[in-house]
């Protein structure tokens, strides 16, 4: 019994992150905007979803090799759009390249002083909510790999039903 009543709460947790997202249907003009003003869309499939690392099985857009390691940098306010990843899962992720620390930290500075653009409006986050160890594993990961900035509003599974939309909008 107490099996079922974990496995319940999981499920509602699961389903109440996927319902606190205020992501568009991706067939509208903001999501059309996000397309043109990303610099990578590719596919590949996670390899360790505690750190974020996704390996590429394709490239759709961008300067990216298939077999590269990237990580996913969501910011760290586990806002209402922090996608969950697992290990082994197949991945469309639109996202824009980040490669320093003034530049992230900037960038959260400018969203918070002019508000977001269509390419951040689901990755606000506050910049007293980075801890010392998210700086510091962020710092390592600026020099260990290509860091792709994203959120579940960018990121589908190869399973799901926006990923065909996303699809069909790329071959538009």
């Amino acid at each position: 019994m107490l099996k079922y009543i974990i496995l319940l709460a999981v499920l509602s947790l699961k389903i109440n992150l996927g319902l606190a997202c205020d992501c568009v249907i991706p067939v509208d003009s903001y999501f059309n905007e996000v397309i043109k003003d990303s610099d990578f869309i590719f596919t590949g499939t996670i390899i360790n979803s505690s750190k974020n690392l996704i390996v590429l099985d394709s490239i759709i857009k961008g300067n990216l090799n298939v077999g590269d390691t990237i990580y996913l940098h969501q910011f760290f306010s586990s806002g209402n759009c922090t996608a969950i990843f697992s290990d082994g899962s197949k991945q469309l992720i639109i996202g824009n390249h980040l490669e320093s620390m003034d530049q992230i930290f900037s960038k959260d500075q400018i969203i918070l002083e002019t508000g977001p653009t269509p390419n951040d409006r689901d990755t606000i986050s506050s910049l007293n909510e980075y801890s010392e160890e998210q700086i510091t594993n962020l710092k390592s990961s600026l020099i260990d790999y290509v860091v792709v900035e994203t959120a579940m509003c960018r990121s589908f599974s190869i399973r799901s039903k926006e990923f065909k939309q996303v699809m069909a909008l790329l071959k538009n």
